[in-house]
C-alpha cells in the first residue's frame, strides 16, 4: 500500500495498522490509495482516522479480490497455520459470524494468516493476507489492529491448507460448541 496522505496521524495509523503487509516480494496484488479526510483530494475518505482506516481496509480486500478473481480459490475465511509445519485451517464463514474472533483468540498459539480472504493457489498454498483485524469495540464501532498490536504470531513459510471449517452461528444455540464432519459434497 502507498500513502501518501495530507495527515500524519493518518499515515502512522496505516504504517502500524498494515504493518504485515508491507513487503519486497511479490504481493497477490499491489494497491494504491490516496488517503485523507478532505474528500475532495482523496478515493478513501471518511469523517474520523477510525472510519478511513476502515473504508481503506474495504478497499484493499475489494483490490485484491477483483485482481484475483479466477487465478486462486478464494474464500471469505480467516486462516491460522501451525507455526513450524505450515498445515493451516481456513475458517470459512459469511459477516459477523466470529472468523475475527477465532484468529484473535487463537492467533497467539497459532500463525496469523488473515480474517477476511483466504486465496488459496493450484497447490494449496494459502497466500497469506495479513490485513488488519477489524475488531468490534461494540455493536456499531470497529477498529483495524494489526497482528502485531495483538501479539498475534507471524506467518510461517509456505503455509498449506490442512482442513476447511465451516462456522455457523445461531443465536438460539445453547451450550458447547458443536462440530459436525460434513461430506466432502457439503
Amino acid at each position: 500500500i502507498d500513502v501518501s496522505p495530507d495527515s500524519p496521524e493518518l499515515a502512522e495509523a496505516v504504517r502500524r495498522a498494515w504493518s504485515r503487509a508491507a513487503t519486497t516480494e511479490s504481493a497477490i496484488a499491489r494497491v494504491s490509495a490516496a488517503l485523507t479526510v478532505d474528500p475532495t483530494r482523496a478515493d478513501v475518505t471518511g469523517t474520523d482516522l477510525h472510519h478511513v482506516m476502515e473504508r481503506l481496509t474495504q478497499r484493499v480486500t475489494m483490490a485484491i479480490l477483483t485482481a484475483e478473481i479466477g487465478r486462486l480459490l478464494l474464500f471469505h475465511a480467516a486462516a491460522l497455520a501451525d507455526p513450524v509445519s505450515g498445515r493451516s485451517v481456513v475458517f470459512v464463514a459469511p459477516s459477523r459470524t466470529g472468523k475475527t474472533a477465532v484468529a484473535h483468540t487463537l492467533g497467539d498459539q497459532f500463525a496469523y494468516l488473515t480474517d477476511e480472504t483466504v486465496a488459496i493457489d493450484d497447490g494449496l498454498r494459502i497466500l497469506p493476507y495479513p490485513k488488519p483485524l477489524s475488531v468490534r469495540i461494540s455493536p456499531e464501532k470497529r477498529r483495524e489492529l494489526s497482528a502485531d498490536e495483538l501479539g498475534l504470531r507471524a506467518v510461517p513459510a509456505d503455509p498449506t491448507v490442512a482442513r476447511l471449517v465451516v462456522l455457523r452461528r445461531s443465536d438460539e444455540h445453547e451450550g458447547r460448541p458443536v462440530a459436525t464432519e460434513l461430506d466432502d459434497f457439503d
